[in-house]
């Protein structure tokens, strides 16, 4: 499978954006693998249960923005945050778009391949 293949999930249809993620989707189709679980739900990452703890559950977000006071479910969500609030985002080469994560950028720079790719009839 290419980089640029969308990776779909066998039992669901999902498409997911890497192949990693495709493989923790499916494992929670199959119930195979460790995980973190609530709610009959699998999580892959403790920062996804933290995540749905929050939002479901209404637990309190443990990470706080030192600039804004504003409060995250992971230390992940605030460092994103972060680099937004100081101005840390990286830009696209091909159009200026800024994102704060590589893999958001990733992810536009293959629409932009993807544009460059097709072909009148």
């Amino acid at each position: 499978m290419d980089r640029s293949d969308p990776h779909i999930c066998r039992y669901c249809g999902n498409v997911l954006k890497s192949k990693s993620s495709l493989r923790q989707h499916e494992i929670s189709h199959t119930g195979t693998g460790k995980g973190y679980t609530c709610c009959d739900k699998v999580f892959f990452s403790k920062a996804n249960l933290n995540r749905h703890r929050c939002h479901v559950h209404g637990e309190e977000e443990a990470f706080v923005c030192t600039k804004c006071s504003k409060s995250f479910p992971t230390n992940a969500d605030l460092q994103k945050h972060m680099r937004r609030e100081n101005g840390q985002t990286i830009a696209c080469d091909k159009c200026g778009v800024r994102f704060a994560e590589n893999s958001n950028l990733k992810a536009h720079i293959d629409m932009h391949n993807e544009e460059h790719n097709l072909k009148c009839l």
